[in-house]
């Protein structure tokens, strides 16, 4: 929506590293793709976009990422391409196999500031689960033996979450990112 290309992403990294600031990029994962099906419904990119974002963030050097899940707020572009039927935001489980995908793919000395994003009704249209950030949190990090088949289909994947995220990310105490 800001129009901001990948080449403007790059040059905007390399000219923070350049005058030596921090950088900290905030990742949307499954947010809808050039791709289009015949009907014009728009697809939520999956599991191998995430990949290819993790990949760019480690060629990049980003020291540090913000993980977001794609969701749909009242009144923008999204929330237009929702209505029409032509974009779904990824449910708990599709935000799971994108988030395992691009933890997989991140260099592990970079930090994670955020795993899921937040909002509210009546702001928050679509997914549910965004506006339970504390029980999504509490799901990744629970005991992978109560793992209940119907939210993730492979129980190991929370495996794969949990052992990414604790040595990394930063305000582990309080699971608050």
């Amino acid at each position: 929506r800001r129009m901001h290309d990948l080449a403007c992403f790059e040059a905007a990294v390399r000219a923070l590293q350049a005058r030596a600031i921090r950088v900290c990029a905030h990742v949307i994962l499954g947010l809808p793709t050039p791709a289009t099906h015949p009907a014009g419904r728009l697809e939520a990119e999956g599991a191998a976009g995430a990949i290819a974002t993790a990949l760019l963030i480690a060629r990049l050097g980003v020291p540090a990422v913000k993980i977001h899940n794609a969701h749909v707020l009242e009144g923008t572009g999204l929330h237009a391409l929702y209505r029409a039927g032509r974009y779904q935001p990824p449910d708990l489980e599709g935000f799971l196999e994108r988030l395992i995908a691009f933890l997989s793919h991140l260099p592990e000395a970079v930090e994670i500031h955020r795993l899921v994003g937040e909002a509210s009704p009546p702001a928050l249209i679509a997914p549910a689960f965004t506006a339970e950030k504390g029980r999504t949190l509490a799901w990744i990090t629970r005991p992978s033996s109560t793992t209940s088949p119907s939210i993730c289909r492979r129980c190991s994947d929370r495996a794969t979450i949990q052992a990414e995220v604790p040595s990394r990310c930063v305000r582990e105490s309080s699971w608050n990112c």
